[in-house]
């Protein structure tokens, strides 16, 4: 049998595909990678190239509605980035928010954050997380439902009057009465 002419397509392979990627500016790579300890490889950094988020000004702009949207190819297929690695990009960003407060309202350069050391960043995250430790949009307070049944206030009525026993006739089995007696 003849070979097919047709050309057959090669699949890339996953470091392949992610070598193709955009790289990230070299600011937010040290960022990344010194400040968040993150790898080359991580979800986080993956979603950041395959989102074109690739400098710092971007990331700090971003809504954090937007931040919690990510999402990172795995098998080729986009999911959503997972909670904990989208917290940690949220929780960056309010330490920059932090860093500027602390600044008088300027925000630091990109440059100065990035020669940070990764100990500032830990002990404000747990700083933070002891202050609020769930943050008011992961719970909800279910409202208290009271059922009342319908109030009969007759039967509350007589169910609160004390009987008086003498005028009750005392009643007597006689058919219990007579079975003693002729047991004896």
């Amino acid at each position: 049998m003849a070979p097919s002419s047709s050309k057959q397509t090669v699949l890339k392979s996953e470091p392949e595909k992610r070598s193709s990627l955009p790289e990230l500016d070299p600011v937010l790579e040290t960022i990344c990678r010194d400040i968040l300890s993150l790898k080359d490889e991580s979800p986080i950094v993956l979603a950041l190239k395959e989102n074109a988020i690739l400098d710092f000004p971007t990331l700090i702009s971003m809504a954090d509605k937007k931040i919690e949207q990510l999402t990172v190819k795995e098998k080729g297929v986009p999911t959503q980035l997972l909670q904990g690695y989208s917290s940690q990009i949220l929780w960056f960003k309010k330490w920059c928010a932090h860093l500027r407060d602390q600044a008088g309202g300027q925000v630091p350069e990109p440059e100065e954050i990035a020669a940070m050391d990764r100990k500032d960043f830990i002990k404000f995250g747990v700083n933070s997380a002891l202050d609020d430790p769930i943050p008011p949009a992961a719970y909800t307070i279910a409202p208290i439902v009271q059922t009342t049944k319908a109030i009969d206030l007759a039967a509350d009525f007589k169910r609160s009057i004390k009987r008086d026993a003498s005028l009750y006739p005392n009643l007597k089995d006689h058919r219990l009465s007579s079975c003693i007696a002729f047991s004896l």
